[in-house]
């Protein structure tokens, strides 16, 4: 049995398959949890081997990995790096782009197509790959942190829990406000960059991954595009990565 981790800013996301396959990955479960010490169930069964995309500080990765040596010693860490299954990467300094972003680069990379991988969580990502190449992408705050700061300013203080809503409206109270804002950013966003990519980048396919990826492809998809959203594309490049 192998398991697989996907650790992000608000959530662990986990899955167990019998190998390293990517078939398996896309059959499986993806579990979540927001807490990982109280699932114990994770580690119910024996677990040859652990591979682990993990965008947390040194210390929470410690505290993981010190968890697991517990039930398997086989622990690996993926690295973001500048080249991995014939993708290049185009940074510079591999080590700074987020692994999970560099994992779902790996997992949508294709032969003579050109791909955009959209991730929205915390953060909403995009990524562009043409054939073998990543080419760049970008990072602009998510529906949290946007709440986050406007939180600090002490002045206006939205619910943290305001949710996506579907039909454009004038708020009439601060958090409708701030929800019909928020929302209308995002989409003036993701609208905009499916556009440029397609015309600068020739893309033809767009992969949305995170929490927000499902509702935002579902509500973007005009049927004049090709959008797909994918729960285990982390977990997709973990297996191409050390299936290899």
């Amino acid at each position: 049995m192998v398991l697989l981790i996907d650790w992000g800013n608000t959530r662990l996301k986990w899955m167990k398959i019998d190998h390293l396959e990517l078939a398996q990955v896309r059959a499986a479960k993806v579990n979540i949890t927001d807490n990982w010490q109280e699932h114990t169930e994770i580690w119910a069964s024996p677990i040859e081997a652990i591979f682990i995309a993990s965008v947390r500080n040194d210390q929470d990765n410690q505290a993981l990995s010190g968890h697991l040596l517990n039930y398997c010693d086989r622990i690996h860490f993926a690295k973001t790096e500048q080249i991995a299954c014939g993708v290049e990467n185009s940074y510079s300094d591999p080590e700074t782009m987020g692994v999970d972003r560099w994992m779902g680069v790996i997992a949508a990379a294709a032969p003579e197509e050109n791909i955009a991988v959209v991730s929205i969580g915390s953060a909403i990502t995009l990524d562009v790959i043409q054939s073998a190449q990543h080419m760049g992408g970008h990072i602009v705050p998510g529906r949290r942190l946007m709440l986050e700061s406007l939180n600090t300013t002490g002045r206006v203080r939205p619910l943290m829990n305001t949710q996506d809503d579907e039909s454009f409206h004038l708020g009439q109270t601060t958090n409708d406000c701030v929800n019909a804002g928020i929302n209308s950013m995002i989409e003036g966003y993701l609208r905009h960059i499916i556009n440029q990519t397609k015309i600068e980048y020739q893309v033809s396919r767009f992969i949305f991954a995170g929490g927000g990826g499902k509702y935002w492809q579902q509500r973007l998809n005009s049927g004049t595009d090709q959008m797909e959203y994918s729960e285990s594309l982390v977990f997709e490049g973990l297996v191409k990565r050390y299936s290899v």
